[in-house]
């Protein structure tokens, strides 16, 4: 009461109530804090997160639309590439891809060379099965990236758009060619080692297991289990589950 209507103090208590995970008191706090300062793109940005994240954690659209005025505020209030990509991510989490897209494309046209603009423009079509053009967007992404890649996840979408179309090897061409770049990406190793049991091309799914989990721990018996069965192998197949079940207080690695 000694401050009053305080940006400050409202934001500070926004702040301890989205620690303490009662986020709808954070919200309230934060739009207070904004009837105060309706240009603070802090303040406005931090209910659209809080926003966003429960639309992820339950899927429920009505955080899409509370989270819509701010998004669309962020783009008022700064029109740079960053705010309508965030913009863009908030439409596809809600599956809204027409908006998402016009997003996504905007962003780039204000910087063509964001690799984050193709990529997620990229997504809305991978996500409605619509690979080609998918494929497109993720080789540019990769383009404007040029010599030094910031960035692995165009590697990975694109090899999995091939993946799901079923060009196993253009696939493994595409994971191989971001694990190069970024060899301790555990995704991309986990792919590879998908694909390559797609391809029957055991040898290399037996050394690329014992790199992701350590030759002799319960998670790449389990792997390598699965292959030896999978190449009819069974024997060193039940022998590897066998060690696995008389193991005490092993623990799998994920």
């Amino acid at each position: 009461q000694e401050y009053g209507d305080n940006e400050m103090v409202y934001e500070n208590l926004a702040h301890c109530y989205e620690d303490m995970g009662n986020w709808r008191k954070a919200v309230y706090y934060y739009k207070k804090a904004l009837q105060l300062n309706p240009e603070n793109p802090r303040i406005n940005g931090n209910i659209l997160t809080i926003y966003v994240e429960r639309l992820k954690e339950t899927g429920e659209l009505d955080f899409y639309q509370d989270a819509l005025p701010y998004a669309d505020r962020q783009v008022e209030l700064t029109p740079e590439a960053y705010y309508y990509i965030e913009r863009g991510l908030l439409h596809m989490e809600a599956g809204v891809w027409d908006k998402a897209e016009a997003d996504f494309k905007k962003a780039a046209e204000l910087e063509p060379d964001n690799t984050y603009a193709y990529n997620n423009w990229g997504c809305v079509y991978k996500y409605q099965e619509k690979y080609e053009r998918a494929k497109e967007l993720f080789r540019k992404s990769i383009e404007v990236m040029g010599d030094k890649p910031e960035t692995l996840i165009a590697y990975g979408n694109l090899g999995n758009c091939y993946e799901r179309t079923g060009e196993l090897q253009r696939a493994v061409e595409w994971y191989r060619r971001g694990l190069d770049l970024f060899p301790d990406n555990r995704n991309l190793q986990v792919d590879l080692l998908r694909v390559y049991k797609k391809l029957e091309w055991f040898d290399l799914a037996l050394e690329r297991a014992s790199k992701l989990y350590g030759e002799g721990t319960p998670r790449w018996k389990l792997e390598a289990g699965g292959i030896y069965a999978q190449m009819k192998k069974y024997d060193k197949a039940l022998s590897l589950f066998t060690s696995v079940a008389d193991m005490k207080n092993g623990v799998l690695q994920a």
